[in-house]
């Protein structure tokens, strides 16, 4: 049934202004017919009639009029019924038959309802959806979520049906949240009380990645029932070699135990790692007696190898700069002239080449000695940083093919101060604040001509006396395989000793800046996309950490990781999520379950609309075993909720008690729900526009037959 009340007004005119269109429309209707003979006078007073009414319904829309719906019906009292629909109701254990047994105490239910009740069903295992078709496939149960459900809905329900084992493998204890309800729950046990044999490997705990020669420790979480007075040995393998193993003795007949292995690798690579318990005799099942995961192993050292031919104070404060940094490891050559070095001779038969990341030369030696094309060839395909020194400017250079900027002319020295080029570049070497010109120790460069490779790119030029030079002081070169650098100023130790004004910031980023980004090779990836584990089941939430480096190699901080799920042969995309940043260039982002398979996960960076790269990952999503970690129905658990609830345990399967309850508590009574909506009269127009049409329609035919105009 339905009622309407007149609520009101909201007009769109003010008042007095249509109280006056209403009495202006009146007045032109009546002083439109007031002198009309023909016919008889009722025939007047209804052309002035049709019309005035026609211009007041128009008039009494700009009122905007707002009505109240009343509706009131009558449903019967509901009841929500929730059957766990996880794996471990399925399984077959003493008396319990497994999923046959579940659908004979259903149907028992179903027969014994009370019909005077809406019953509205509900399957749940990580999540609740509508429906009762059992399936007992879910990969976890959720109990508390099912008490959340309640809870958000009983305004909704007189009453609630839990039927489940009570074993909860996610959220909190549902203990709690059933004192909160304010209906009651009444639970009904599935599954068997007795209690397996079963060792399992529930997690482990682990970094990745890990780095060389850095102590990485690996923790177990072995979930045992049955085992009272029994010993197993766990076992770490890795690459499917034992490497260590723990003896672990049970003292109690169920608990838990951390088992803890300490590993230091001194080679890099991908190893597969499993962590194994050995089955007891006679175990309940052994699908979870282990755990495999993959670790990704990093050597973390740039190895430096600085090689000066000359002696100047730049070179020891280039050198102690680069030694600050406890991730380089700084191999130091002096050459002493013809095949001699003080320090590491790089020609010996025990120094590799392949070793070093980065080779630094501090000026060049004569163009004409022995040493000059044996230690050009030293550094073919490997990236160098060249310093110039007052011997870089002697004539002809052998490092010429190293050499980014090379003189054309022969200059006399003259005092420089480094400003950053005019042109707007942007490049990872100028990230960094050069401080104003006044302010700095002056340099020493040539005033020449400079030649630059092809690829050379000027990122700081030279001041002289306040003016802009094209006297080069920082290019890059980026190839195919490699990086190069010149600096090409000499007198920078005054910088690292000076501590005023940023000077020695400045030389500190830029020093930084120039080993991190020509040590990194171009072809390395900027973007490294992964799961945190290796194998996910589909009850746990994935999570996808990301690391992202700039093109110095350096943690990037400000970017924006973009990620996008498909099925691993699939090209429809699942979802999109953007990763957020945890510090120091490490990403993450939880994008929680997803089904068993195998998934794709691609992903994006950028940086000030700058592409900083991209990368690939796949997810493996198995089959959940924590279903089978523990088979032990829950009493406990399942009497706790009703009687906080106020509900029953009908451990008896006694659905009578069930039905007396809610006849007892005169739940049965049927519902009223009144609901209320409001609406404007405009909301119709049609209906009011067919109306004036009307009237003014009745108008004309009534003039016509006055054979009026």
């Amino acid at each position: 049934m339905q009622i309407a009340f007149f609520q009101g007004i909201s007009p769109i005119l003010p008042v007095i202004i249509l109280f006056a269109l209403a009495i202006f429309t009146t007045g032109v209707s009546y002083f439109t017919y007031r002198n009309l003979k023909k016919g008889h006078p009722f025939k007047k007073w209804t052309l002035i009639t049709l019309r005035s009414v026609a211009f007041l319904i128009l008039i009494a829309l700009l009122f905007n009029p707002f009505l109240s719906f009343e509706s009131v019906t009558t449903e019967s009292p509901q009841i929500a019924v929730y059957y766990d629909n996880s794996i471990s109701t399925s399984l077959e254990k003493g008396d319990y038959t497994g999923l046959e047994m579940y659908r004979q105490r259903k149907d028992q239910f179903t027969d014994s309802r009370d019909q005077r009740f809406t019953y509205s069903e509900h399957l749940f295992d990580t999540e609740i959806i509508s429906g009762s078709e059992l399936t007992s496939d879910g990969t976890g149960t959720h109990i508390n979520a099912v008490m959340n459900h309640i809870l958000e809905n009983e305004n909704q329900y007189k009453a609630a049906l839990l039927i489940s084992d009570g074993i909860s493998t996610q959220g909190r204890n549902p203990v709690f949240t059933a004192t909160q309800l304010s209906i009651p729950v009444f639970t009904v046990p599935l599954g068997d009380t007795t209690a397996v044999r079963d060792l399992a490997i529930a997690e482990v705990n682990y970094n990745d990645p890990v780095y060389t020669n850095t102590l990485n420790r690996i923790e177990a979480e072995i979930q045992y029932q049955r085992a009272e007075n029994e010993q197993t040995e766990v076992r770490l393998i890795e690459n499917g070699t034992v490497v260590e193993s723990a003896e672990v003795d049970f003292q109690s007949s169920s608990g838990t135990r951390l088992i803890e292995f300490e590993r230091q690798y001194s080679e890099p690579g991908i190893y597969d790692v499993t962590v194994e318990a050995v089955p007891l005799e006679n175990e309940f099942t052994t699908e979870n007696n282990s755990f495999s995961f993959t670790l990704d192993v990093l050597d973390d050292k740039t190895r430096i190898h600085s090689i000066a031919f000359e002696i100047h104070p730049d070179v020891a404060a280039i050198r102690n700069q680069i030694a600050t940094d406890i991730q380089n490891e700084l191999i130091q050559t002096t050459w002493l002239g013809g095949e001699q070095f003080s320090g590491t001779d790089p020609f010996s038969p025990e120094f590799n080449r392949d070793e070093v990341d980065l080779f630094i030369i501090h000026g060049e030696p004569p163009a004409d000695s022995a040493v000059a094309d044996r230690i050009v060839n030293l550094f073919d395909q490997k990236p160098v940083i060249y310093f110039t020194l007052p011997s870089s400017f002697d004539g002809t250079s052998p490092f010429n093919e190293l050499k980014i900027a090379t003189q054309e002319t022969t200059g006399s020295p003259i005092d420089i101060r480094p400003v950053r080029t005019s042109s707007d570049l942007s490049h990872p070497l100028l990230e960094l604040t050069i401080p104003p010109e006044r302010s700095l120790p002056a340099l020493k460069s040539h005033q020449s001509e400079y030649s630059l490779s092809p690829a050379g790119q000027t990122l700081i030029r030279a001041n002289f006396q306040g003016t802009e030079t094209n006297i080069p002081v920082l290019v890059s070169d980026e190839g195919a395989n490699r990086r190069l650098a010149t600096v090409n100023a000499y007198g920078w130790y005054q910088y690292r000793v000076n501590r005023q004004d940023g000077s020695g910031q400045f030389f500190k980023n830029l020093m930084d800046n120039l080993v991190s980004w020509a040590s990194t090779s171009p072809d390395r990836r900027t973007l490294t996309i992964e799961p945190i584990k290796s194998n996910y089941t589909e009850n746990e939430t994935v999570q996808i950490r990301g690391t992202l480096i700039n093109e110095r190699g350096e943690p990037e901080q400000n970017g924006s990781i973009d990620v996008k799920i498909f099925n691993i042969n699939g090209e429809t995309e699942l979802s999109s999520f953007r990763l957020r940043h945890t510090g120091s260039g490490n990403y993450i982002a939880d994008i929680g379950t997803l089904p068993s398979g195998t998934y794709r996960a691609e992903g994006s960076a950028f940086l000030n609309n700058r592409d900083l790269g991209s990368d690939e990952a796949r997810i493996n999503v198995g089959q959940s075993n924590v279903e089978i970690i523990n088979s032990q129905r829950d009493d406990a658990t399942l009497r706790s909720i009703a009687l906080n609830s106020g509900g029953l345990f009908l451990e008896d399967l006694n659905f009578d008690r069930f039905n007396n309850f809610l006849e007892d508590q005169n739940l049965y009574e049927s519902v009223e729900e009144i609901s209320v909506t409001q609406s404007y009269l405009r909301e119709y127009n049609a209906i009011w526009f067919a109306l004036v049409i009307l009237l003014l329609t009745a108008e004309w035919v009534l003039r016509r037959s006055l054979s009026l105009p």
